[in-house]
């Protein structure tokens, strides 16, 4: 009878080391289906909107980064219009990122709050709003290594000549990567250059440390669907790996000793 109790309470212990280390699988899972909808919910908005209505918000935005680059060659500028409103179709969402090659596909919200970077990537308000053209240089950033959203966690697999893709309203932006470097937080350089349409994508390094920032920096190109639906995913990264094999050899240990507490009884 004892013995009984025992088992029970290693059962239950055991049930409990499980679902905490199964938490991260489980939540990326429904975190993934929230994203989903998110995007979807943005998609469909875009495609109620009027091309005047359109037109008149990339005219905001145009508007917005022209200023924001005439300031930063110290030209002194008035922006007539609140940051927040600038793209925003509801929710603070401006559009949204895919990176095929790391399987990423997320909102893109206005700001970098804590709120913000919990669901989606942020843009950085003193860079260019992320609509290309001459004379504009946007910045994402997004959070890696939390345990419920995996976000930019893989950015540091890219390599040079890597793709990624920025959409605004029904527009795609496509961008090849040129530049990869690690700074600390207060080297990290946004500026606009002169007749350039860049995009940075910027999170925290080592994985679990984030003493550093890795900024992956790409080109404007043209876009091109063929060159996109090419792209081949790259195989789970060892984190990933780790994270859905630790699960399974919890279980496979689990029934070894509970198998061997069965053949005492």
């Amino acid at each position: 009878m004892k013995l009984k109790k025992l088992l029970r309470k290693d059962i239950f212990i055991f049930t409990i080391g499980l679902a905490l280390i199964c938490y991260p699988i489980v939540s990326n899972y429904f975190k993934s289906i929230d994203t989903s909808k998110l995007i979807s919910t943005y998609d469909n908005k875009v495609t109620i909107l009027t091309e005047n209505q359109k037109e008149k918000m990339l005219e905001e935005a145009k508007e917005w980064n022209n200023n924001l680059y005439l300031q930063q060659r110290g030209i002194a500028v008035e922006n007539n219009t609140s940051y927040e409103d600038v793209l925003d179709i509801g929710n603070g969402v401006i559009g949204t990122i895919e990176i095929p090659q790391i399987d990423v596909n997320i909102p893109v919200y206005h700001g970098t709050s804590d709120s913000v970077l919990n669901t989606g990537a942020g843009h950085v308000e003193d860079s260019s709003l992320p609509l290309g053209g001459n004379n504009t240089h946007t910045v994402i950033t997004g959070h890696s290594g939390l345990p419920s959203n995996k976000l930019f966690t893989r950015l540091d697999e890219l390599e040079k000549n890597d793709k990624f893709y920025i959409y605004i309203l029904d527009e795609v932006l496509a961008y090849e990567i040129d530049k990869i470097e690690i700074v600390l937080p207060e080297k990290a350089d946004y500026t606009i250059e002169d007749g350039k349409d860049l995009a940075t994508l910027v999170t925290c390094t080592p994985y679990g440390i984030n003493t550093h920032r890795l900024l992956v920096t790409g080109h404007r190109i043209q876009y091109d669907q063929g060159v996109k639906d090419a792209i081949r995913k790259s195989l789970p990264s060892s984190h990933e790996l780790i994270i859905y094999t630790i699960p399974l050899l919890f279980v496979v240990l689990g029934i070894i000793i509970f198998r061997k507490k069965g053949a005492k009884k």
